[in-house]
């Protein structure tokens, strides 16, 4: 017993010394801070009411698009079988995995040319990509944890319900929807807190007309280098992602358990009929034909040359510095970088992950086990870019000058 209560020194150290210390730190600094309504010292005027109003709003209008799309496709996919079922799930699943960023620039790229003016040339057509790319990158969320609670559902009880009468729509809202609440209300919970917590959407597709919370922490720190006001808005995005990281782990499955992904839910399920053309056609059509065309629209502008002609010169140049030589390595020593990273962080959080899991299921004490498990999990709930300014303030002095 005593020996166990010595093993979480180990990770409550490492959370302490890399999540709460610099946390703590911006904390300390938006204390610290002026008042946010007027221009900065440095000439940033911060609108605190309208940037927060605007971050939730956004994070609604699309969490709630990945419900409408959401829902029928994971009927579609996880209550009937339909040809090449495993397939239709990998691709929604796709863009989820993609680096978000590249998500923004294949939006950006098959809708090149709205607007009279071009891409972004207002606030409307901008934020008609940003929410098309959140509804492509969250979807699989309400797909797979919808879908794997409503996999599992007795069949015999919507057989029952068609028996006395009742149609589908009917069925679906007095049996199936009592059931499947819990995952429908966490599943768009987690799907808020990436819309809140998002960047690089922002960033690309915005043009300028939209600006988030995050994407506002960034402008403050890095063009106007105000760390005070960045600190506060930090302190505003975390206690929006902290709420909704909360809601999703009160309301449904939680962030970490977005069912099990690979239940596929046939002993429960029939063959799709002509009845449930309405959720291919409005649905899960529409989602497919946009990822094959964002793809096919990355590959075709990845092999296309400056003189109009196809070829693979693009990935031969990745061992360059750039067309003028403005980048301090190559590609290819970025992607060696990256892979190097991802390698470390993973043996790191394979490491300290498996202790904590083994900690918290030999814990005897419930309370201190579901404590110590919302802190481990806090971070995950957390903006990346509210991690990255508490690390540049709390590790930029000695002793531990990172």
């Amino acid at each position: 017993m005593v020996t166990r209560r010595l093993l979480w020194l180990g990770p409550l150290a490492f959370i302490g010394l890399f999540f709460a210390a610099p946390v703590g730190r911006l904390l300390g600094d938006a204390g610290q801070a002026s008042e946010l309504g007027a221009a900065s010292a440095l000439g940033l005027s911060v609108d605190l009411g309208g940037l927060v109003w605007f971050t939730i709003l956004q994070a609604a209008v699309s969490a709630g698009l990945c419900l409408v799309f959401g829902l029928p496709i994971a009927y579609l996919l996880y209550r009937r079988r339909v040809v090449g079922q495993r397939l239709w799930r990998a691709l929604l699943t796709l863009p989820f995995v993609l680096p978000t960023l590249v998500v923004a620039i294949g939006v950006r790229a098959i809708t090149d040319g709205w607007g009279p003016d071009g891409w972004a040339s207002n606030g409307c057509s901008a934020l008609a990509g940003i929410l098309i790319a959140h509804l492509l990158l969250n979807v699989s969320i309400v797909v797979r944890g919808v879908g794997a609670a409503w996999a599992r559902l007795d069949m015999s009880q919507e057989e029952s319900a068609e028996v006395a009468g009742a149609g589908r729509l009917r069925t679906f809202w007095a049996v199936i929807l009592p059931q499947l609440r819990g995952a429908i209300a966490g599943s768009a919970a987690l799907a808020f807190l990436y819309c809140a917590t998002s960047f690089s959407v922002i960033l690309v597709l915005g043009g300028g007309f939209v600006r988030t919370v995050e994407t506002q922490i960034s402008l403050a720190a890095n063009d106007y280098l105000d760390l005070r006001t960045a600190s506060t808005l930090a302190i505003v995005q975390t206690l929006i992602t902290v709420a909704a990281f909360a809601l999703s782990g009160r309301v449904g499955w939680g962030v970490a358990g977005a069912g099990p992904a690979g239940d596929s839910g046939e002993p429960h399920s029939r063959v799709a009929d002509r009845r449930d053309l309405p959720a291919l056609v409005l649905s899960l059509g529409p989602l497919v034909i946009v990822v094959v065309a964002i793809l096919g629209s990355l590959a075709f502008k990845a092999l296309s040359q400056p003189d109009g002609s196809i070829g693979p010169q693009n990935f031969a140049n990745l061992q360059g510095f750039g067309a003028r030589d403005l980048l301090d390595i190559s590609v290819l020593d970025a992607l060696a970088n990256s892979l190097r990273n991802a390698l470390v962080s993973t043996a790191v959080s394979l490491v300290v992950g498996t202790l904590v899991a083994w900690l918290l299921a030999h814990s005897r004490c419930r309370i201190a086990a579901r404590v110590l498990e919302a802190l481990f999990m806090l971070p995950l709930g957390t903006s990346t870019v509210v991690l990255g300014l508490g690390w540049l303030l709390f590790f930029a002095e000695p002793p531990l000058a990172l």
